[in-house]
């Protein structure tokens, strides 16, 4: 997971992720997470990895809306790329129960869990790079989507209307903070744990998909 680059100095954004740099930088040299740029990955272990992203894109989206909160930020549409990149690989979309997911309790607890989220655009196209580069034949939705500016520009105003004052910085850091360390348990959980996806033990074939399956499911 990434970040923009520091043009932004001195923002409530640039504040946050300077707060927040060692748990970011610990996913960096996840053991399961640097497999995507991996020049031997294969498809079994893409696959397992694009559920870990699914499950936990999905958990964050949920309480999202339980919360009634940030309709502009929706993950929405990484979760219908990530479920096009599984049909693709023809691999399960049921998410394992059980897992250490994020449970933002509130607004900014939510908001935190987003940017950490979205943020993970602006490194995207590195790892996009390196799995077409590993797997030139896989589906690449996700990964290979792109960063939307728009969105990114919504997400960095809420980040200033919410944290501006002490209170709701502490709380935005203490939930982006909580978002990187569960992502990382998650991925461990979903590689090596009693969640791991055992059909990853099977090479799978990937599949072309339709222009309907392209576009992601509805909700």
């Amino acid at each position: 997971m990434s970040g923009p680059d520091g043009r932004d100095r001195g923002t409530v954004r640039a504040r946050i992720a300077a707060a927040t740099r060692a748990a970011h930088e610990a996913l960096h040299v996840h053991p399961w997470l640097c497999r995507l740029q991996a020049p031997d990955l294969t498809l079994s272990e893409y696959a397992m990895l694009l559920r870990g992203y699914l499950v936990f894109f999905e958990a964050v989206e949920q309480r999202r809306r339980s919360l009634c909160v940030f309709e502009p930020l929706s993950l929405d549409r990484g979760l219908a790329a990530l479920r096009a990149d599984l049909r693709g690989l023809q691999a399960s979309l049921r998410l394992p129960p059980g897992l250490p997911l994020p449970m933002p309790e509130t607004p900014r607890a939510a908001l935190g869990a987003l940017y950490v989220l979205h943020g993970a655009r602006f490194g995207a196209a590195l790892i996009d790079r390196d799995i077409a580069a590993a797997l030139p034949q896989a589906p690449r939705h996700f990964f290979g989507a792109g960063h939307d500016r728009r969105l990114w520009a919504a997400l960095t105003g809420e980040l200033d209307r919410h944290g501006q004052a002490a209170e709701g910085y502490v709380a935005l850091v203490s939930a982006a903070d909580q978002t990187f360390a569960a992502f990382g348990r998650v991925m461990t959980a979903i590689c090596t744990g009693p969640h791991a996806d055992v059909s990853a033990a099977t090479p799978i074939t990937p599949r072309r998909l339709s222009a309907r399956e392209e576009a992601g499911p509805g909700r």
